[in-house]
């Protein structure tokens, strides 16, 4: 587990978090509860994403002698779309989203928890 699965998990939980409360105006349980299933799922979609393109790029290295080189990490990305078109990006996901969205939201909800009781214990 890497950290671009917590960064990508705390920033989409944070704005979703405000975002339901303050602009739909949902109370503070709903407004949680919405902002645990926006990033349980957005975490591993941007994670997916990267790891697959990460691996692509190892791939292209390696038949460096049969294709040039990609020469930036945009380049990578349109020789991505241009082999396997997008499904490149998202191949694996579902297995992604099944195993790793549970982890995510039941932290998510979990570390709320843990922090309503420091707030009343006065930690």
């Amino acid at each position: 587990m890497g950290t671009l699965n917590f960064t990508t998990f705390l920033l989409s939980y944070n704005q979703s978090f405000c975002y339901l409360k303050d602009s739909v105006h949902l109370n503070e349980s709903c407004a949680r509860l919405g902002a645990t299933l926006v990033s349980g799922l957005a975490t591993p979609i941007c994670s997916n994403t990267f790891r697959n393109f990460a691996a692509f790029m190892q791939f292209i290295k390696s038949q460096a002698g049969q294709r040039p080189p990609p020469m930036s990490s945009i380049d990578c990305a349109f020789n991505m779309l241009k082999f396997g078109r997008h499904f490149n990006f998202f191949s694996g996901l579902s297995g992604y989203l099944l195993t790793w969205s549970p982890f995510f939201m039941t932290m998510s909800l979990m570390r709320d928890s843990l922090q309503e009781m420091e707030e009343l214990i006065g930690w």
